[in-house]
């Protein structure tokens, strides 16, 4: 089992990715980044959170 540490870097490593995935997508479609950054970190919390959670409950199925 893993410690409570290992969890939050899992999160902040899938937050941290998915920000950086979803910011380069908005500026490729035109997108400044002023208007693009907050929304792009919201869905990036959102979606780490997620991922985290899915993964945090397959690990403690038996």
């Amino acid at each position: 089992m893993h410690g409570v540490t290992y969890w939050i870097a899992q999160f902040l490593l899938a937050a941290a990715s998915m920000f950086v995935i979803l910011v380069v997508l908005d500026l490729a479609g035109g997108a400044t980044l002023a208007a693009s950054w907050q929304m792009s970190a919201a869905y990036a919390l959102a979606l780490g959170a997620i991922f985290t959670g899915m993964r945090y409950s397959r690990s403690r199925r038996p």
